[in-house]
């Protein structure tokens, strides 16, 4: 009797100590360079909760977006897209977001890490229905099997339709004069040594650098010419062109390497990819309303200078 009792006792003792354990370990979910997962959310009405929650155990950090189906759909292309909700460069994350019309919504967990590197590990990712009283439903098969798929993204280069008007109004804009010409050569030199191409992310520019020489290239064209317009022109224009040919187009030329380890991994290049804040269009903009400045000034104080000197009186003949 004491044996079996002991036997209960020492069994008891066993589950105790090793129940926490099972509880705890939770699955892992791999997620590779280039790769993302993502979770189908079927909203029936505007306006209702989900909730998104994850934990990288080992690994890079992740990026957690939700799309509606058209943008899903160009995240997959590799094209340009709005989010409906971003949080980048997370190593956790729980996050509640409501939809604002009733359809498929998706959200994503993208490996932030785009070029050849560790895989992300989770301990924990899920997705759930919130309900009116705060209560969370998971979606699909529950939280041990949260997600649909995994794949690569799609390659490829192009230009948004922002930077292609911008390419159109440069090419008739530039003055068609040989100083023009020269200067926005210099340009596309500057722009070539300030920017550099990283793999998964594009060209990253020091977007002062090529303003700055901008700047001077317009002043410079402005006094050669004597025409205003001129260095407004070459303002705009110049920089565009120098920071397409210089800072896109000859480092996607000249490192095949690195733009193939980019698309590898899934990367892709968007010409003009972030809007308004993208330095192909930040620049030119930039740079004209410096050299609006530039010439206002000059105009205001060369008009002060001559007020201050006053009429020139006339000459008075010297006797004989």
């Amino acid at each position: 009797m004491r044996a079996g009792a002991r036997l209960l006792l020492a069994l008891l003792l066993a589950t105790l100590v090793a129940g926490p354990a099972v509880a705890q370990a939770a699955p892992v979910r791999v997620l590779e360079p280039g790769h993302f997962l993502y979770f189908t959310v079927r909203a029936d009405a505007p306006g209702e909760n989900f909730a998104a929650t994850g934990r990288v155990q080992a690994g890079p950090e992740v990026r957690l977006l939700v799309l509606d189906a058209e943008g899903f759909q160009r995240f997959r292309e590799g094209k340009v897209f709005k989010p409906h909700l971003e949080r980048a460069d997370v190593r956790s994350f729980d996050v509640r977001f409501s939809v604002p019309r009733a359809g498929e919504w998706y959200a994503v967990v993208d490996h932030a890490e785009r070029r050849a590197g560790l895989p992300a590990e989770f301990a924990s990712l899920a997705v759930y229905r919130v309900a009116a009283d705060g209560a969370r439903v998971p979606l699909g098969a529950g939280p041990t099997d949260p997600f649909n798929a995994h794949f690569p993204l799609a390659t490829g280069v192009e230009m948004t339709w922002l930077s292609l008007v911008f390419l159109g109004a440069s090419l008739i804009f530039l003055p068609r004069k040989g100083v023009a010409f020269l200067s926005a050569g210099a340009l596309v030199v500057v722009a070539y040594f300030a920017s550099t191409l990283v793999p998964g992310r594009g060209v990253v520019v020091h977007l002062g650098f090529v303003v700055a020489a901008a700047l001077l290239a317009a002043r410079h064209v402005r006094v050669r010419t004597n025409r205003a317009a001129d260095g407004f022109r070459t303002a705009f224009a110049g920089s565009f062109l120098g920071l397409l040919v210089g800072g896109d187009a000859l480092h996607i030329l000249f490192a095949p390497d690195v733009v193939a380890a980019t698309a590898a991994v899934g990367g892709y290049l968007v010409i003009g990819g972030d809007g308004l804040a993208d330095g192909i269009i930040a620049g030119p903009v930039m740079a004209l309303a410096l050299h609006a400045a530039d010439w206002a000034l000059a105009t205001t104080l060369a008009g002060g200078f001559r007020r201050s000197r006053g009429p020139t009186a006339p000459e008075t003949p010297v006797p004989e």
